[in-house]
């Protein structure tokens, strides 16, 4: 099983960042990237781990919490951009009506 798993997740980190010759990789991927490899160090390794340095807090988080995090930040800048397009539009049928 583990073996498996193993390729499933190497297979994670080739498709989430691409191939040299793409642009390189935005934070999301590289997040999804990071979790994948601490995935495999969990297999792999009972005395190593992964973890990141968020750089505002000072304190180091896993990376399926840096990548909910990011994702949750993600969501809400779409939020507030959906919610300033809803607002023009509302102005724009209110100017026209």
């Amino acid at each position: 099983m583990s073996e498996t798993r193993m390729r499933e997740l190497r297979r994670t980190v080739r498709n989430t960042l691409g191939v040299s010759r793409d642009r390189a990789p935005e934070l999301g991927q590289v997040l999804r990237s990071a979790r994948a490899v601490s995935e495999m160090l969990d297999i792999r390794s009972g005395r190593y781990r992964m973890v990141l340095l968020d750089k505002h807090t000072g304190q180091y988080i896993k990376p399926t919490d840096a990548l909910a995090e990011y994702t949750a930040a993600v969501n809400e800048q779409e939020r507030i951009r959906h919610e300033q397009r809803m607002a023009e539009l509302r102005a724009q049928r209110e100017g026209q009506g």
